[in-house]
Parts: C-alpha cells; sequence; structure tokens
C-alpha cells in the first residue's frame, strides 16, 4: 500500500462527479450536497482489471525494507504475521492471493474527472438525469485527513488506525491510460510512489474518454465521510425533470447552502451548462414541483426571452 501523501502537479481546483439520482442514490443526493463522498474499494469497480494487474511476490528476499515492514502491513490487515509471512516466503499462491485481495479491499478510491459536459459519462453514470457534482478538490484534499481517520479505526481497528495516524497514507493523481496491460505486473508490497502509481492508477485506453483522476486512501475502502463546503456547483441533466430541479432546489434551501444550480443544454456542438437563476428556481418550486414533464418541455420556447435564466 502506498504510506505517504502525494499530489499530482496536474491538479485543478475544480473536480466533478457523476452521480445517478434513481433507486437508492435517491435517498442519498441530500447527504452528497452536505459533502459526502464515498470511497470505494477497487473490488467494487466495474472494470475487472482496476488495481487488479499480476502481482509480485517481493517478501524480504527483495524488498528494501526488509521484513519489518512486512508486518507493519500484514499486521495491520489482521493477518496473523509468522504463518503468512511463512507461506510467502515459500510463494504460496493462494496466501498470495488473499493478502493482495484484501489489500486492494481496503484501499479506498474516489474516482473524479475533469469535465462537467462529457457526454459519455452524462449517459453511463447519470442516464442524463442525474447530477454532476463540482468539487473543491483542493479543500477536499486538505481535509480528509482528519475526516476519515476515526472512520477507519471504527472499521478496521486500532492498529489499522494508528498507522494511518503514524504515516500519510493519502496519494491523488491522474490516471494514466495505456493501450496494454498484458505486460504490466506490481510488487505485492510495494516501496515507491512510483510503484503504488503502476499498481492503482493505470488503466486500459478504453477508459480515457473518463479524463479521470483519483484520490486513494490506505484503509480507506468502503467509507464514506462528510467535508462541509466541498461542493461548488450542481449540473443537472439535460432530461432532468422540473420535479428532480424543485426538489434539487428544496435540498440547497433546507440546508442554506448556496451553491449555484445548473442544466446542460444541448446544443449543436454538444452539452453546456445553463445557469438557472434563483427567480427561475422559485417559479420551478412554486409552480411545478410535483410534475413529470422535463424541464425544456416547459422552457425549451421561452427561456431564450425569460430574463431571469443565464447563459453560463
Amino acid at each position: 500500500m502506498c504510506i505517504l501523501l502525494k499530489r499530482s502537479n496536474l491538479i485543478s481546483e475544480k473536480m466533478y462527479k457523476y452521480y445517478s439520482c434513481g433507486g437508492d442514490n435517491s435517498d442519498r443526493i441530500e447527504s452528497r450536497l452536505l459533502g459526502e463522498i464515498y470511497f470505494s474499494s477497487p473490488l467494487d469497480f466495474n472494470d475487472p482489471y482496476d488495481c487488479q494487474l499480476p502481482i509480485i511476490n517481493n517478501n524480504t528476499d527483495s524488498h528494501p525494507k526488509g521484513k519489518s515492514y512486512i508486518k507493519f502491513i500484514l499486521e495491520e490487515e489482521n493477518f496473523p504475521f509468522d504463518e503468512v509471512y511463512d507461506k510467502l516466503l515459500k510463494k504460496d499462491k493462494e496466501t498470495e492471493c488473499k493478502v493482495f485481495k484484501e489489500q486492494i479491499n481496503r484501499l479506498g478510491i474516489l474516482c473524479l474527472t475533469k469535465r462537467n459536459d462529457n457526454i459519455l459519462m452524462w449517459g453511463h453514470y447519470a442516464n442524463n438525469v442525474g447530477i454532476c457534482i463540482e468539487y473543491d478538490v483542493l479543500l477536499l484534499e486538505e481535509k480528509l485527513r482528519l475526516a476519515i481517520a476515526s472512520k477507519i479505526r471504527e472499521k478496521y481497528g486500532q492498529i489499522a488506525y494508528n498507522h494511518f495516524i503514524d504515516t500519510n497514507r493519502i496519494y491523488s493523481n491522474n490516471v494514466i491510460y495505456e493501450e496494454s496491460l498484458s505486460a504490466s505486473s506490481v510488487n505485492l508490497f510495494l516501496g515507491s510512489f512510483d510503484e503504488c502509481k503502476q499498481k492503482y492508477w493505470h488503466k486500459l485506453k478504453d477508459w480515457s474518454y473518463e479524463q479521470e483522476y483519483r484520490i486513494g486512501v490506505s484503509l480507506g475502502g468502503r467509507i464514506a465521510v462528510k467535508i462541509p463546503n466541498i461542493v461548488k456547483h450542481i449540473y443537472l441533466g439535460c432530461n432532468s425533470t422540473v420535479e428532480q430541479i424543485a426538489k434539487i432546489y428544496r435540498l440547497t434551501k433546507k440546508n442554506k447552502l448556496n451553491i449555484p444550480i445548473s442544466i446542460m443544454n444541448k446544443t449543436a456542438l454538444g452539452l453546456e451548462p445553463m445557469r438557472l437563476s434563483k427567480e427561475t428556481l422559485d417559479d420551478i418550486d412554486e409552480k411545478y414541483g410535483h410534475e413529470s414533464m422535463t424541464f425544456w418541455d416547459e422552457y425549451e420556447n421561452t427561456y431564450k426571452k425569460i430574463n431571469n435564466i443565464n447563459n453560463e
């Protein structure tokens, strides 16, 4: 696992994440607007290759930090050290796989993207009726360490918590896309930032449209944390109904969130965000809060004439 904080130099202050608003996600919208973010385990990703490249069992015979480092890692993952270490020395494949699976099970990754107008992302992750949230990623990373530490203790125990506190366990970078992963292999026990990036930040070129920036937290797998004030803009899918818009707007008012709201507009050049003014949102809230028509069904022929809607 990567055990030191490192950030890509290419980071932008703005990063985005697309969310569906249907099914179970409909109950989580409010929490997301309040700054809740979720660190998924790679075992839950829809890409079966992601973070799961072939491994090299680099035990103490080859690892520069020696036996004490291997002990450090195995104990935080609740493995009986002497037994597992002996099997690793003997190159026991079943043990290697168990250790590797537990590593990626406990790794938490937040996947963000650089664009809010990606038509493929809108279709794949939000079905054009969900939302895209803009995050202040610099503030997010600044507050993340303290926000997630107590959650790690609750989920993985005191040893894992102590290790997290004693060493920085957060890494962020742009995903690197490759034509093939056939020649890629990674060490079971990492020793450098470059190894961490190779292990968890490389994907096949098929996914390059996502333009992904990810934040990884060692021991942060399947953990949600709430960081106030990181949500800076809400973008609604182009097929959003007025009922959905009213619901989002009411949640911002309920929680006294001064967050701009835009809707994606279909143009000849692609999707473009169009800012909705408070007057327009109040009008939708009052008149159309329980209708199922889309925003554009109601406003397509009139929005250019309405002074209270401003193009972004």
